[in-house]
């Protein structure tokens, strides 16, 4: 993948100093004695013309399609939830390690279209914001939340859900749109709760992938 071209946004610490706050994303704790995840299942996928949208975007930022999807996440996080930080367990293509990355679900009001992607882009990329652990058990590096993007690889990933996370967003092609499954844990999220993040994330892929500028 080449390297974005986007413009270096002007001081990342003071667009999201007022977004430190760690995030918890679930409704309720799972009740005391459940069984440990009871996924359910919320599919959302995108129309054609969004699909084109994004592939459009990434070519022109000279991103890839997933860190675009990640920036939005963290821009739907921030408008049904609030601001801050969510620890996200990160699986791309289908095939790299797991990684734990700290999302910044951010507003457009605090971070612009092109510093969100750039966010998200230094998120995935950077080593130093990574933090392994979160997926094989480590408790005090956590994550609630994890996205999984299965590019043009099959269609339909024979892992299981969830894996102890109490919400996936689980992004793949068929036949040429992207699906975008919301995974969630139904003891300890609202069926509502997770409609608003199926229905609000077009809308902030919509302002990314149309706002995200190249650089000059």
């Amino acid at each position: 993948m080449v390297a974005p071209r986007l413009a270096t946004p002007h001081d990342f610490a003071a667009d999201v100093a007022g977004s430190a706050l760690r995030l918890r994303v679930t409704d309720r704790d799972a009740p005391r004695g459940a069984l440990r995840d009871s996924p359910v299942r919320l599919s959302a996928p995108l129309d054609t013309v969004l699909t084109l949208e994004l592939d459009g975007a990434a070519f022109a930022l000279g991103l890839a399609a997933d860190e675009l999807l990640l920036a939005a996440l963290g821009r739907t996080v921030a408008r049904t939830m609030g601001e801050g930080v969510v620890a996200v367990d990160v699986v791309r293509d289908g095939r790299s390690a797991p990684a734990v990355v700290d999302l910044s679900c951010v507003g457009e009001r605090h971070l612009d279209a092109t510093a969100m992607v750039l966010m998200a882009h230094l998120a995935l990329t950077e080593p130093s914001t990574h933090r392994l652990g979160s997926f094989f058990g480590d408790s005090a590096a956590g994550a609630e939340v994890f996205f999984s993007y299965a590019g043009t690889t099959p269609v339909r990933s024979a892992t299981p859900p969830l894996l102890g996370h109490a919400l996936e967003m689980r992004a793949y092609r068929d036949r040429g749109v992207m699906q975008v499954d919301w995974w969630f844990d139904g003891q300890r999220f609202d069926l509502a709760t997770v409609q608003e993040l199926a229905e609000q994330f077009p809308f902030a892929l919509i302002e990314l992938t149309s706002e995200a500028m190249p650089s000059a």
